[in-house]
């Protein structure tokens, strides 16, 4: 037995020692195996546990940025911090910016204003958000925050007179009239926006909630918002070649281009000198947007036509624009009606006026031979049989005003505002009255209001239009 197993064990130490060098090899390669996949294991849990760091940290800035107050306002250091996440993490799949204003003022003044925005827009390189246009009872501007209320609390549905049915006898009355005394209306119901739309892009609000203009400018946190509440004039760069004090009424575009905030809001940017071009690229764009921001709605179009047809047809006829509000004092008054009768008069002589007698002026020769046959149309607010009007009435006899072509003016009758159920006609009419004044060959104004600025630029738009078409005839 001794034997036996001494043999064994020899045999076993004659394999081992046969076959050791491929057990050290073995042992090698697992160990190796064993070393890589614990590495392995170790790199995916660092990357598991980075993930759910990043994670957690986005959770919880979305936690507190929704918990957050808006009148909280956090501090420089902090506010930079939250800042520079929210663009890392809101901009790298959306990069668009937006900008949008207040409007007030009649549809002059909110015409300047949509018109001073689309250049900041084109400047700025953001997507405009336009308000809507508040046509009838202009209303007048305060400061940001009190505006910003009044906009708030204008009808946004055909149901707005339920809000009246919670006052009581003339209040509620009250609240009626004043509902029904305007209308919210979509700009490119009325104006060409076909230039416009090649450089900006452009949309619509129906109405002032807030809700509406948030989600139309993916605004989701307070913070992504800069407001601009100041009412002051803007310029596209620093002319003065010097710094102004930050609680200056001068401020440049240059310095607001570079603010990545997602909403930029303005207050009030009406005026045709708020904001001042002095780049050429800036200026020519203006030049261009107001040379084209024009009426386009195809009815009023054919409204105003068959008015200026009566009349004599374009440029046969001469105009003015009388504001009740410019002849409220006397002696005012008196001072502009005798200036008035002048450069008509002065006008008449002109060599440049003359052109063959149109039908409507044969007849006003045949039955007032004593006066001037000069055809006269006034765009006026001021109510028929008013005094002014008499007076103007025994010097030009042949004087017409929108009144007097009630017929023509049956197509826009019937057109009702979808928002609130409300008759356009009202709110359209001085707009009508002003294109067909604007088709004279000499329009008189005495002021440097919107209407007459605008009245105007149409003027010398359909002269030179003309003039065009004339050259092209030629050639």
């Amino acid at each position: 037995m001794k034997l036996r197993f001494h043999k064994e064990k020899k045999s076993i130490h004659l394999h081992f020692k046969r076959y050791s060098h491929l057990i050290i090899i073995f042992c090698i390669l697992f160990s190796v195996y064993i070393i890589g996949n614990s590495n392995f294991k170790s790199r995916l849990e660092i990357d598991k546990n980075e993930r759910i760091n990043e994670i957690d940290e986005i959770e919880i800035i979305e936690k507190i940025e929704k918990t957050a107050k808006i009148k909280q306002q956090p501090k420089k250091s902090e506010k930079k911090e939250i800042s520079s996440v929210f663009n890392k993490l809101f901009y790298d799949y959306d990069d668009e910016l937006f900008i949008t204003y207040q409007p007030h003022g009649g549809l002059n003044s909110q015409r300047i204003s949509l018109c001073n925005a689309i250049t900041m827009a084109y400047y700025f390189k953001r997507t405009l958000i336009i308000p809507p246009l508040i046509l009838g009872k202009p209303i007048r501007y305060t400061d940001f925050n009190k505006y910003s209320k009044i906009l708030s609390k204008l009808k946004h549905s055909t149901d707005f007179l339920r809000y009246c049915d919670r006052e009581v006898d003339e209040n509620r009355n009250l609240c009626i009239e004043y509902h029904n005394s305007y209308t919210l209306y979509q700009w490119d119901e009325l104006f060409d926006f076909s230039f416009i739309k090649k450089y900006v892009k452009v949309v619509q609000l129906e109405n002032f909630r807030k809700e509406n203009l948030y989600k139309l400018s993916n605004v989701e946190y307070f913070e992504e918002i800069y407001f601009l509440k100041s009412n002051s004039k803007f310029y596209d760069e620093n002319i003065f070649n010097k710094t102004f004090s930050k609680g200056s009424n001068i401020q440049f575009l240059s310095d607001l281009k570079n603010i990545s905030h997602r909403l930029l809001h303005f207050g009030s940017v009406s005026g045709s000198d708020r904001i001042t071009f002095s780049l050429p690229e800036n200026l020519e764009f203006s030049q261009q947007l107001y040379g084209s921001f024009l009426p386009n709605n195809p009815i009023i179009l054919s409204i105003v036509e068959n008015i200026v047809e009566s009349l004599g047809n374009s440029f046969k006829f001469v105009s003015t624009h009388v504001n009740s509000r410019n002849f409220m004092n006397r002696v005012k008054k008196n001072k502009l009606m005798g200036l008035l009768f002048k450069e008509i008069e002065e006008e008449f002589q002109n060599p440049s006026y003359i052109h063959d007698q149109t039908f409507l002026e044969s007849r006003c020769k045949l039955m007032y031979p004593d006066k001037p046959d000069i055809v006269l149309y006034i765009a006026t607010d001021v109510e028929p049989g008013d005094k002014i009007i008499n007076d103007i009435l025994q010097q030009f006899p042949c004087t017409f005003r929108l009144s007097n072509f009630s017929d023509h003016l049956q197509p826009i009758e019937t057109l009702i505002n979808p928002l609130d159920g409300l008759l356009l006609s009202k709110f359209l009419l001085p707009l009508i009255d002003l294109m067909v004044a604007a088709h004279s060959s000499k329009v008189f104004t005495f002021s440097f209001s919107p209407f007459d600025t605008f009245l105007q630029d149409y003027n010398r738009f359909l002269v030179e239009k003309s003039k065009s078409e004339d050259e092209d005839e030629v050639y």
